[in-house]
């Protein structure tokens, strides 16, 4: 009803996010409420004397987001890990991931990410007995879409003998693990498993590396190691005595100092030089140690 609107914004590149009509140029608003998205004229219609008129200028105006995050890092460690978002099925997924299987070396993981079983007609988890079908000469690894919980294939749970009594950790009637994770011990296990060599050349790097650690997918037939950093200066003074470790964070790539047991940070370049697999790498220095967390944003 005209008169009702308290602002109008005209002049704008609004993002509708309706494929049928993604932008406009104006809208009217009410309290919370949204009274029109479209044209100039479809908003002045509710425009009154007391309403406030603001000319955008051509400026873009998005709808809010509830949940504005996203885990950059993570997306970054997960290059070379099998799409499963949009499935059709489990048998879809499946097929998603035997095509990925032909094509790794022998040993490397098999990873998947981004199935949802509400989408399914099967209506349910994907279990090890499914991904056994997929490969059992090598793990086959395939994280839900929320990424609190996973399916692995018999190869896959023989490593997992850590998490066996963790919280989440499913069995059958009979007391047969499923090879469903949940929670803590898919957490702990997917920890695991990007740290293991064979998990990272399969797609499965973190997307950092400790000291140590060595770098995801470093030798024959692996990706490249970056560019060694430019030389600091082999000490730089800080009041801080906490022990950092080397770490490599992706997107883009940039490179930590660590620091001495003295509190004194380490040049890039020995921090670099103290990574496996890194061109120029030299022996551990003195006081590095492995990084306290992952690069990876938490959920």
């Amino acid at each position: 009803m005209a008169g009702d609107a308290d602002l109008l914004v005209v002049g704008a590149r609004i993002f509708t996010a309706s494929s049928e009509r993604p932008w406009a140029s104006a809208l009217a608003v009410s309290g919370d409420r949204l009274l029109a998205v479209g044209t100039e004229a479809q908003a002045a219609r509710w425009a009154g004397r007391r309403t406030r008129r603001i000319d955008a200028g051509g400026r873009v105006i998005v709808p809010g987001f509830i949940d504005a995050h996203t885990h950059v890092s993570d997306a970054a460690g997960e290059i070379g890990w099998t799409d499963l978002a949009g499935s059709r099925s489990l048998e879809d997924a499946l097929d998603r991931l035997r095509i990925a299987a032909a094509g790794k070396r022998a040993g490397e993981w098999v990873v998947g990410t981004g199935w949802d079983e509400a989408k399914w007609p099967e209506r349910r988890y994907l279990t090890r007995d499914d991904l056994d079908r997929v490969a059992t000469d090598r793990a086959v690894v395939a994280r839900r879409i929320d990424g609190h919980m996973g399916s692995v294939n018999s190869a896959a749970l023989a490593t997992a003998q850590s998490v066996v009594a963790t919280r989440g950790f499913d069995v059958d009637a009979s007391g047969r693990p499923t090879g469903i994770l949940k929670e803590d011990a898919f957490s702990t296990f997917e920890t695991q498993f990007k740290t293991r060599e064979a998990g990272a050349r399969g797609g499965g790097g973190r997307a950092d590396v400790w000291a140590g650690g060595g770098w995801p997918g470093a030798g024959p037939g692996g990706p490249a190691a970056p560019t060694p950093p430019p030389e600091a200066p082999d000490h730089l003074s800080t009041p801080d005595r906490r022990p950092c470790a080397c770490s490599i964070s992706a997107g883009p790539i940039s490179l930590s100092v660590s620091k001495t047991p003295d509190g004194r940070c380490r040049s890039a370049r020995s921090c670099w030089a103290a990574i496996p697999g890194n061109p120029g790498r030299s022996s551990r220095p003195t006081g590095a140690r492995p990084a306290s967390g992952s690069a990876a944003g938490s959920r």
